[in-house]
């Protein structure tokens, strides 16, 4: 477990986990045989539900939690990237291991015993499926709406948001090479940048989004930005925001995941896990991120 987590931590991510799996189990009800709820809208809001349980499982040191967490959301990023056409057999097997990671965190408790190398081999089964398969045509609604080109086939628009220079010359660095890079110093300016570049339809793709700042923290501006988006992001995504601090509190993170943050990076920014995330949320493929790291060698 993370040092220095208390109890009352622990207890405050187990209860994230449980609301964030009622989301998951609930919108994967609704889908049921309905193919038409099987859009990037709803494959968006269960990517983001088992996303938000894998860091907690990563704050949590849970290893069956994470792993079984990430798998699910491996096999997501497949249907929104349009390589995957999700039919009821997937839908029933997101349930169970949903299921699996419940009995993991329930009571209030962690257990570390649950039995799921069986939902974790059939999402591997899934995944595996894919490689070297034919790209199927994307899901409407599977590209973000900022371009009609995903992300990792054309620069980023990034907006780094810090203060302190030292941070902020590091994200510039690992972000750099991945795209255009903007500079805010604080929330009030962030909210404008956003606004700004978004009525003249160059909205950004990624904000990193420092927690502690002056004039308006990076919280609010996390409020601001999701409600100057109407909502859109809850559904679909909208720009991603990765919160980068160096505080350690765990109900800043939930708050933060509340809000509609995609992730939480803590001070020092770790270049491997940044890069995950991007690969994750799509912004980045997998031979923009092995270019990046023939940069930094070279």
């Amino acid at each position: 477990m993370m040092d220095g987590v208390s109890d009352e931590e622990i207890s405050t991510l187990l209860e994230e986990c449980h609301e964030k799996l009622d989301d998951v189990e609930a919108c994967l009800v609704a889908m049921g045989d309905d193919s038409a709820r099987r859009s990037g809208e709803w494959v968006n809001r269960l990517f983001r539900g088992f996303h938000s349980i894998k860091g907690a499982a990563r704050y949590l040191d849970h290893e069956p939690l994470k792993e079984l967490s990430h798998a699910t959301e491996s096999v997501l990023a497949e249907v929104r990237d349009g390589n995957l056409e999700l039919c009821g057999a997937h839908v029933e097997l997101l349930l169970r291991s949903s299921d699996r990671m419940r009995q993991m965190v329930a009571h209030g408790r962690l257990r570390r015993d649950v039995e799921f190398s069986k939902e974790l081999a059939r999402l591997n089964a899934v995944l595996q499926q894919q490689v070297g398969g034919v790209r199927k045509t994307p899901l409407l609604g599977s590209l973000t709406p900022q371009s009609s080109l995903a992300p990792h086939l054309r620069p980023l628009r990034v907006l780094v948001v810090e203060d302190d220079f030292s941070s902020r010359l590091v994200l510039q660095g690992l972000l750099a090479k991945y795209g255009e890079c903007h500079i805010a110093v604080n929330g009030k300016e962030a909210v404008e940048a956003f606004r700004t570049m978004r009525e003249a339809g160059q909205a950004y793709d990624l904000i990193c989004l420092d927690v502690r700042m002056p004039e308006m923290d990076g919280q609010q501006a996390l409020e601001f930005i999701r409600d100057l988006e109407g909502g859109e992001s809850a559904q679909r995504p909208g720009v991603r925001i990765f919160m980068t601090t160096s505080i350690r509190n765990i109900k800043t993170v939930v708050a933060s995941f509340k809000a509609l943050c995609d992730a939480y990076l803590i001070k020092p920014i770790d270049g491997q896990e940044l890069q995950e995330h991007l690969r994750s949320f799509n912004l980045i493929g997998r031979q923009a991120a092995v270019r990046a790291e023939e940069v930094v060698l070279s």
